[in-house]
């Protein structure tokens, strides 16, 4: 896990939660960071980019699942 981008890793945790048939996930940028191994900023920046690419919603302790087939196959890579 720890040679994987940043990226990848959060789409991970996203994929898992999609394959459970959810549409978002009720977490922190600091909890997220916790779960990947990297730090909140580094996140953030993350999850703007990919809000930016129209895969992910981000609001304050929420993630939403835009783009659920770009999200698994960022996953994947």
């Amino acid at each position: 896990m720890a040679f994987k981008r940043i990226d990848v890793r959060l789409a991970e945790q996203f994929a898992r939660e999609i394959e459970k048939g959810e549409v978002m996930m009720q977490k922190t940028h600091a909890d997220l960071a916790a779960d990947v191994g990297s730090s909140r900023e580094v996140v953030s920046r993350i999850l703007r980019d990919l809000t930016h690419r129209g895969l992910v919603s981000s609001t304050r302790g929420q993630i939403d699942f835009i783009d659920k087939k770009a999200i698994v196959a960022l996953s994947l890579q």
